[in-house]
């Protein structure tokens, strides 16, 4: 499948020649392409994807600051891995607090857990804390990914979205606002709430389907995009596919863009409005 359907290319008669006299009982990839290439074929999937956008992102700014931990020195008396620090106790950063907990939790095994080690037991833990990267201090880590960033796009069509990132909250899912012309959305990854602005009244939708991590497949949105495509290609039925392959492709330029302009100290970054090709 592609951004781009095109028919099946034909497999241009030398080659076929060549592969044939190299492979002479075949092999797995000319198998595949022989028997089930047109399965794949572009067309057939389709009914799955959603109508391109119309209003797609021109520009983006990134306003982020250094990392907390990484722009200042550690405490004086910080030890270079958590087990073996004698200001553990008190450290907002702590990664052996922080993983200990998620023993209690069979929900938090799968995620985060399963990073630091496939041994959820106090043994593991201790063990991958002893030696794996998420035991080092923080402040001496050298990780440089942002903990907190701010990012401004623009459309085309004149709507502006900001996107907020903090690693300084509680747990929690994401938290959506969209402010509209005729009203207000606002959801929490758990309700949904549209208040309009003529009659003045809201309407909240139950969307609770899920943690709000990785490992639970974020509130249900994982499993119920997967279910909707598969729909979509059995029955030929796309109503339940609400966007496509060029939001999808437009939420990945956004998200480079951003880092762009967040390693050119939020300097503006512009972006084509025209797919290319």
């Amino acid at each position: 499948m592609s951004l781009q359907p095109r028919p099946l290319a034909q497999v241009p008669e030398q080659t076929m020649l060549v592969a044939r006299a190299a492979f002479p009982k075949g092999s797995l990839p000319m198998s595949m392409r022989d028997q089930l290439g047109e399965v794949f074929v572009d067309e057939r999937f389709a009914v799955a994807f959603g109508v391109r956008v119309r209003r797609r992102p021109r520009r983006a700014a990134d306003c982020t600051t250094s990392t907390a931990a990484t722009g200042r020195p550690a405490p004086p008396t910080a030890a270079d891995r958590c087990l073996d620090c004698p200001v553990e106790s008190g450290c907002p950063y702590s990664g052996a607090r922080f993983y200990r907990s998620c023993l209690a939790d069979p929900d938090r095994h799968e995620w985060p857990l399963s990073v630091v080690t496939r041994d959820p037991t106090p043994d593991g833990a201790t063990a991958a804390l002893r030696d794996g990267p998420y035991g080092r201090c923080v402040y001496a880590g050298g990780n440089d990914v942002a903990d907190h960033q701010s990012v401004t796009v623009s459309f085309a069509g004149g709507a502006t979205a900001t996107l907020t990132m903090s690693a300084f909250t509680p747990g929690g899912h994401r938290r959506t606002r969209i402010m509209g012309t005729q009203g207000y959305l606002e959801g929490d990854g758990e309700q949904v709430s549209v208040t309009g602005f003529v009659t003045g009244a809201t309407v909240t939708t139950d969307t609770r389907g899920g943690g709000a991590d990785a490992g639970s497949g974020h509130g249900g949105g994982d499993m119920r995009l997967m279910a909707a495509f598969v729909e979509a290609v059995a029955t030929g039925d796309r109503s339940a596919v609400r966007s496509g392959p060029w939001e999808s492709l437009d939420s990945h330029r956004m998200a480079f863009a951003a880092e762009h302009s967040r390693l050119a100290g939020g300097a503006r970054v512009e972006l084509a409005t025209e797919p290319v090709g």
